[in-house]
């Protein structure tokens, strides 16, 4: 489904008439620091339950630019990051159905991310130094975090008691898959520095996750579907030769929803005289939902 959607995209913005010859290639290294949070928000009867988890983390990538003559570009990029720790928190807060916050609890957490992103676009309209691109792709976000270290306080009638449990407490990994289309404006002065604003839609977002809650043996796996919008900008400066250094910015907004299902894989604790083995709650409402932004700088090459 992804790849044929891709298709589509590609067939869209390449007319069928015209003959394209490679007119430049570029690679590049760069360092990318991304900010913002990931979080999810599931609906029941008695309430709600949110969790927050923090995105922030320095990413290492490559990217390829082929430039086609004449007016069309191909790319791809790969961002990853190994296990970070040190500051990143999970933020787990339950609501009754009044909206009076009954439970909240913060752990630490470490996190790991990997995003590829393939895309191509075309040159419809050029004026001078300045240009107009009309672009499309796709990107694959994966995330991976682990909790541990939670401090938890509980509400009723004003806080009612205060926890903490040590070591492990959950794992989490979510996957997201976007289709994405925008147009970006360019501007160029020859051999010295390319500068751009690019403004995109994300019309189709797919959001999975697994969260692993592993003192209440339970997993919880959901499906969200969405959309969503991105923005960032650029500027390249030529600094010797084929060698140019690239700094840019940039915003992510995805919002998803969907459904989640919730199986114990053993006895849950919490729910004392019970043995949970085995049971399964299904079409629970789930939300997805990603704010975030980033920073990055560079160094490449063109031939």
């Amino acid at each position: 489904m992804k790849i044929l959607a891709m298709i589509l995209v590609l067939v869209f913005l390449v007319p069928s008439s015209a003959v394209y010859a490679i007119s430049q290639a570029s690679f590049m290294a760069e360092t990318v620091y991304v900010s913002g949070t990931n979080h999810y928000e599931i609906s029941f009867g008695s309430g709600k339950s949110r969790l927050d988890w923090d995105m922030d983390m320095y990413l290492e990538g490559l990217s390829f630019n082929l430039a086609l003559s004449p007016g069309m570009d191909i790319n791809l990029s790969c961002l990853a990051s190994p296990w970070q720790s040190g500051g990143h928190f999970l933020y787990d807060t339950d609501w009754d159905r009044d909206g009076a916050i009954t439970c909240f609890s913060s752990s630490h957490i470490d996190n790991k991310a990997i995003i590829l992103r393939a895309g191509a676009g075309i040159y419809p309209l050029r004026a001078g130094r300045a240009s107009l691109r009309l672009y499309g792709g796709y990107e694959a976000q994966r995330f991976h975090y682990r909790g541990y270290d939670t401090t938890q306080y509980e509400y009723e009638d004003g806080l009612d008691a205060v926890y903490f449990v040590g070591g492990s407490v959950i794992t989490y990994r979510l996957d997201y898959d976007l289709l994405y289309v925008g147009l970006g404006l360019g501007m160029t002065i020859p051999d010295r520095v390319e500068m751009g604003l690019n403004a995109s839609v994300i019309p189709y977002a797919l959001a999975r996750d697994r969260d692993n809650h592993l003192r209440r043996n339970k997993v919880s796996t959901g499906r969200c579907t969405g959309t969503g919008m991105m923005m960032d900008a650029f500027l390249r400066i030529k600094i010797i030769g084929a060698l140019y250094g690239h700094v840019e910015c940039g915003i992510h907004r995805i919002r998803t929803s969907g459904s989640q299902s919730q199986r114990w894989y053993g006895d849950d604790p919490v729910s004392r005289g019970i043995d949970d083995t085995g049971y399964v709650f299904s079409n629970i409402p789930q939300e997805c939902e990603q704010s975030a932004s980033h920073m990055g700088i560079g160094m490449g090459f063109s031939f």
